[in-house]
């Protein structure tokens, strides 16, 4: 059951990061700043090197972060 879990939660990550949307500019909405995105995009770890953003993402779901 654990790998399976594993593999959707790895699909899911990617999936969500493979998509054209920017999450930054979808929390602030169409007339954000370009300053305001930036600063969004440090609070949810989305400047950081890909497998960085997946470690976080995996390690949140363990903890209960979702």
């Amino acid at each position: 059951m654990f790998p399976i879990m594993f593999g959707i939660v790895t699909i899911i990550f990617f999936i969500s990061r493979v998509l054209p949307a920017d999450p930054a500019a979808a929390y602030l909405g169409a007339e954000a700043y370009p300053e305001q995105l930036l600063e969004v995009r440090e609070q949810l770890g989305l400047n950081k090197p890909i497998f960085e953003q997946y470690i976080n993402y995996v390690w949140g779901i363990l903890n209960g972060d979702l």
